[in-house]
């Protein structure tokens, strides 16, 4: 059961408990004002009018019920390379990235008896591409608004909720493909570049760290948890001159520092980096990482699809880049490329 906060927020320079208070001062005035004094009646009008408005554009950020999930079992390497067949430890499934179940009670003899259990409504604006999370009868969502939720799955009580926040940079973007779960946190990776780690039991941010510093730069493809790491991408390096390159990267999950980065780019002087016809570097964008990757255990390597080489047009860029390919990387070995 979780234990309901009085979040107060900070948005677009608003404080939603101002707003509150504010309100409950043209609540308490006498009722005849506005019969009584017709040009203090016009401002209490316009004022109340105008509150409304920026009230109803709020969103407020940070905790806003707090968990108390007792007897977590923390999430293991070998419980992520064997998960049980109740769980769902990651966006995939599986490291396989199968995307089914293996459970049997449902089948194609019983599949039409199924029933309606419990429904939960997502947070209204921004984009939605979640892929919950099942750990312990625990359900780990990712709601809009950079919205983390614990719910029972069983029955759909909210158990703890976090509103990290911030909202997308621009509207109907910024969705959370996959989230993460290893030892006793929950992972994510926000839409304005910033990794964060949940405590599991209570929802309570134990961490931030920012995946980069260049302005523009986003993630939507999620994080991927491995032997103690968290290994996520970046999308938005298509501007050009770019100042800053995509790259895959991968952080200490229990302190959030960076262990790796691996340039999706194919720069002057390394493996590759002819391949784009003699651009200078700064001409060389794009190579983002739209969705998840994934992960061999018995190779120990991760694999991860990139998007299309910037500039656009073909013409610009003379020849078709060699490193803006999907590529397969050590975890364990500071993100070498091996192809």
């Amino acid at each position: 059961m979780g234990r309901i906060t009085t979040g107060v927020g900070l948005v677009s320079g608003i404080n939603s408990k101002d707003i509150i208070d504010q309100l409950m001062k043209i609540e308490s005035q006498p009722k005849d004002i506005l019969q009584t004094r017709v040009d203090s009646a016009n401002q209490q009008k316009l004022a109340f009018t105008d509150l409304l408005t920026r009230l109803s554009s709020v969103k407020v950020f940070g905790q806003t019920v707090v968990g108390n999930i007792k007897n977590y079992v923390p999430v293991t390497d070998e419980l992520l390379t064997h998960p049980p067949e109740g769980d769902w430890l990651m966006g995939r499934g599986n490291y396989e990235g199968w995307s089914y179940s293996p459970l049997k009670q449902i089948g194609t003899d019983n599949v039409q008896d199924l029933q309606l259990q419990w429904v939960w409504a997502m947070n209204e604006g921004g984009a939605n591409e979640t892929a919950p999370l099942i750990h312990n009868g625990i359900m780990f969502l990712g709601n809009t608004y950079n919205t983390i939720q614990a719910l029972d799955a069983k029955t759909g009580e909210l158990l703890w909720e976090n509103r990290v926040g911030p909202g997308p940079s621009r509207p109907n973007y910024g969705g959370m493909r996959s989230i993460a779960v290893w030892g006793d946190k929950v992972y994510f990776a926000a839409n304005n570049a910033v990794l964060h780690a949940l405590d599991a039991r209570t929802g309570k941010l134990v961490w931030s760290t920012n995946l980069s510093d260049v302005p523009g730069h986003n993630n939507t493809s999620g994080v991927l948890a491995v032997h103690g790491k968290i290994i996520t991408g970046l999308t938005g390096c298509g501007r050009i001159p770019a100042k800053d390159h995509c790259y895959i990267s991968a952080y200490d999950a229990q302190t959030g520092k960076q262990v790796w980065k691996f340039v999706t780019v194919a720069l002057t002087g390394q493996p590759n980096g002819d391949s784009w016809g003699g651009l200078p570097d700064e001409k060389r964008a794009g190579a983002e990482t739209w969705i998840q990757g994934s992960y061999d255990p018995k190779l120990n390597l991760t694999y991860w699809g990139t998007a299309q080489a910037k500039p656009w047009r073909r013409d610009l860029r003379a020849e078709w880049p060699r490193r803006t390919s999907p590529r397969g990387t050590r975890p364990e070995r500071r993100g070498a490329g091996l192809w």
